[in-house]
């Protein structure tokens, strides 16, 4: 008891129960035991769902359809909705750049020419 006393009266011995403080937080790793969780592989099971592969021998009947889709080459009038590029005449918009035009504010430099009036104070 007497050592017992002796470290509470050190300062080292707050620090020693704060690291073992922290040593208790190890008691967290438990929460690994959710590594439980992996259990879920037996998701896995759902590889059962590939032998719905086997439905894929069922594509050999959409070879059939395939010589229809040539009928799809009809959609090639939609093309024809290439004529909406008209819509680039839009850009005329661009005219609007005329209002550069109104950089020709720039004349109002003009008015540095009361910097003459300055000659006065000669």
């Amino acid at each position: 008891l007497n050592i017992v006393k002796f470290l509470f009266k050190t300062k080292d011995t707050h620090k020693i129960q704060e690291v073992n403080a922290a040593k208790g937080a190890k008691g967290v790793k438990g929460a690994k035991g959710a590594k439980g969780a992996k259990g879920a592989k037996e998701a896995k099971g759902a590889k059962g769902a590939k032998g719905v592969k086997g439905v894929k021998g069922a594509k050999g009947a959409k070879g059939a359809k395939e010589a229809k889709g040539a009928k799809v080459a009809k959609g090639v009038k939609v093309a024809k909705g290439a004529k909406g590029a008209k819509g680039v005449k839009g850009a005329k918009g661009a005219k609007g750049t005329k209002e550069a035009k109104g950089a020709k504010g720039a004349k109002g430099a003009k008015g540095a020419k009361e910097a003459k009036g300055a000659k006065g104070n000669k």
